[in-house]
């Protein structure tokens, strides 16, 4: 394409991939000057990170369900970066027929301090649910009673 401001790919379909993908829209570079990233950028990040080619909406289409259907199969989002505050929640799916059963988070400290609690998935707060390879899966929110500290964290959920 000669204009450099457009693409061919809708720029929802972008603004969602780059979402699922953890591409932030803007940043700051060493000056502190603002940049926002135009939909070309956007494209080219999706398809490297992505590792595929988007030559239209339909397969913008088809890797936006691609990667919400993968973040299902996962108990919990392989990584989290969180900038400025710090997080209290994470987000987990459950397979429904765990529902009812103890469950147990762990939480090993950058300093390698380890913290863990016992809890039931459905007394989380309910976010979603989907059938995922014929399998019913819900999403709920895991609260934390704290504040987690700035820094390089490792938590994990035994369903």
């Amino acid at each position: 394409m000669s204009d450099t401001h457009k693409t061919d790919i809708d720029e929802g379909l972008l603004v969602r991939l780059c979402q699922l993908l953890g591409i932030d829209g803007e940043f700051y570079d060493y000056k502190g000057k603002h940049h926002v990233i135009g939909p070309i950028v956007r494209r080219k990040l999706v398809e490297a990170l992505a590792s595929t080619r988007l030559d239209n909406n339909q397969d913008a289409e088809t890797l936006i369900h691609t990667l919400e259907t993968e973040s299902w199969r996962l108990v919990l989002p392989p990584t989290l970066v969180i900038r400025g505050e710090s997080v209290r929640s994470v987000d987990i799916n459950v397979p429904a027929e765990l529902i009812g059963r103890q469950a147990v988070w762990s939480l090993r400290y950058e300093d390698g301090g380890t913290l863990q609690k016992d809890f039931l998935p459905q007394e989380q707060e309910y976010i979603d649910e989907r059938i995922v390879d014929r399998r019913r899966l819900l999403r709920y929110r895991l609260r934390f009673p704290f504040n987690l500290p700035h820094g390089y964290h490792q938590l994990s959920v035994t369903l």
